[in-house]
């Protein structure tokens, strides 16, 4: 979303103070950064549908999450440094590739399925980790290489069998891709190199895509918002209005996670996410899966939670098993679901569409009425003159010649 990397935060270890009141804090923490991380994805999707206005939608996203984060610091929920110019000089040629992640991502949801965003986002992964080799010369081993190319097999997997497959989303996410890769590895030099927090990052990046934002939204796009909005719902404002809310919702938890819970568990968490996305995306948008895209998608998400964790499945504690066993078998009853309610009628949609491939396209109801009234004055012709077609042509013709 447009909360701009909050969830940088990486601080291992648990609580001192015992595991009652850590067990306390993750039960109302882990369910909370559940329902904003899904509410994030599906919102996002249901915005970008139906106000087509992208370069006003992130303004507005953006100014939300800035005014959102420093209310965050006057209450003392978040922490920043003192901004300075340096700060904005080194981020002001990134923000162009975040303003392109996040334009690239609202243009290409209405055509895609929450699960494509999820494999394109896990082969992102293998190609952050291979600028990490290229770039800054870090090393992998054996275990994390196999894990990578596991990932971009479950990728290909199920492209090869995307029932909602559109040219136009996958350009648009291959393009968002490019971007997301681009800033990762622009941010791992720069976060290194500049002393501010999280949040304050994000205010700066954010901070910077407002200008470049109006400039392309009003000279570029030729964006009105105001007239579209007009034209929304009130359910569709409140919606608009909820993406700024799960943003910076998505900050709180990353942070509030970050003081008594491993980065282990927010990733495992972050992961568990996804996988409630697509079966959440699955039902509220109708985006089935088939079974080999079900195949690849689970080859993806095993590959990247392994390289994350040294090319290794973390086994669930004693304490976490209970959790892990529950949304596994949520996931696992949400995708029994989807393919018992959604597959007979793509059945149904996909031998209709071939049909309709085969078999002429109807006429509509004004081309209709102009073939019945050109049939019939052919008819009158041809009761006149006792010929048919082929005559009444060939008589004209003579007649030209003689004339």
């Amino acid at each position: 979303g447009a909360s701009g990397g909050a969830g940088g935060v990486e601080k291992g270890g648990g609580s001192s103070d015992g595991g009652k009141t850590a067990a306390l804090q993750g039960a109302f923490w882990f369910p909370f950064f559940a329902f904003s991380s899904v509410s994030m994805v599906l919102l996002n999707k249901y915005c970008a549908a139906s106000f087509s206005q992208p370069y006003s939608l992130l303004g507005f996203q953006n100014s939300m999450t800035i005014i959102l984060n420093l209310l965050g610091v006057q209450l003392g929920i978040f922490n920043i440094k003192r901004f300075e110019a340096a700060q904005f000089r080194m981020f002001f040629l990134p923000t162009f590739l975040f303003v392109g992640m996040l334009i690239s991502s609202l243009k290409g949801l209405p055509f895609v399925s929450v699960a494509t965003t999820v494999v394109f986002r896990a082969i992102s992964t293998c190609l952050v980790a291979v600028g990490d080799l290229l770039i800054f010369g870090k090393t992998f081993e054996f275990r994390e290489y196999l894990c990578l190319v596991a990932c971009v097999i479950g990728g290909l997997l199920y492209a090869s069998a995307d029932l909602s497959y559109d040219p136009t989303g996958y350009a648009w996410m291959a393009c968002n891709t490019a971007f997301f890769v681009s800033s990762q590895l622009y941010e791992k030099f720069a976060i290194v190199a500049l002393d501010q927090t999280p949040v304050g990052i994000s205010c700066v990046q954010n901070a910077l895509s407002l200008p470049i934002l109006l400039v392309f939204g009003t000279f570029v796009a030729h964006e009105d918002p105001l007239p579209k909005l007009r034209q929304l719902d009130s359910l569709t404002h409140f919606f608009l209005f909820s993406t700024g809310l799960a943003g910076c919702a998505l900050s709180v938890c990353y942070i509030s996670l970050s003081k008594f819970a491993s980065a282990t568990s927010i990733s495992l968490a972050g992961n568990m996410n996804k996988v409630l996305s697509i079966v959440a995306g699955a039902f509220v948008f109708r985006n089935p899966l088939s079974l080999l895209q079900s195949v690849g998608l689970a080859i993806s998400m095993l590959a990247t939670i392994a390289f994350s964790q040294k090319g290794h499945l973390p086994l669930p504690s004693r304490a976490s098993s209970r959790v892990s066993v529950g949304v596994g078998l949520l996931a696992a009853c949400g995708l029994a679901a989807n393919f018992a309610y959604f597959r007979p009628k793509h059945a149904a949609a996909l031998a209709s569409k071939t049909s309709a491939l085969q078999d002429p396209p109807p006429l509509s109801q004004g081309a209709r009425s102009q073939h019945l009234q050109h049939k019939k004055q052919k008819d009158i012709l041809q009761q006149a003159t006792g010929m048919d077609g082929a005559g009444v042509g060939e008589e004209t013709a003579q007649a030209t010649e003689v004339k």
